[in-house]
């Protein structure tokens, strides 16, 4: 199980959604769980959870992460990471950036016929419309 842990724009104590067994982030969305629950939407540089606006999250715990594509295919995993952050629509993975939140004006043509916000994966510029974060299997 993981947490996530959500950081004010107002400075206030910050904010935890979880435990769950993985969060998926669709697009704008970020959903918790099997059922996809949606807890966060991201619009103009922050994300929306309930009812707070915060600039960014991270993971609680040491995670890994994978790409999904529309037809449920997935990428290789990526990880362990010790720190996952997302500010304003990226993904840096242990203080690297690892993935961009585009939308189809973002992404160069040819790369994707895709409609809709995609996940830039910056190792090999990939497009991917979901990013995955998993716990991490207990160092031994």
């Amino acid at each position: 199980m993981i947490q996530l842990r959500f950081n004010s724009l107002a400075g206030t104590d910050p904010g935890i959604v979880g435990p769950a067994p993985f969060f998926r982030i669709e697009g704008p969305l970020l959903q918790k769980g099997e059922d996809r629950a949606v807890v966060g939407r991201y619009s103009d540089h922050y994300w929306e959870i309930d009812s707070r606006f915060v600039s960014s999250y991270e993971s609680v715990e040491s995670v890994l992460l994978q790409f999904e594509g529309p037809d449920g295919a997935r990428s290789q995993t990526y990880g362990p990471f010790q720190q996952v952050r997302f500010p304003n629509g990226s993904c840096y993975a242990d203080r690297a950036l690892f993935a961009e939140l585009v939308d189809e004006r973002g992404i160069a043509a040819g790369r994707t016929s895709r409609p809709g916000a995609q996940w830039l994966h910056r190792a090999d510029s990939s497009c991917w419309p979901a990013l995955i974060i998993r716990p991490a299997p207990p160092a031994r």
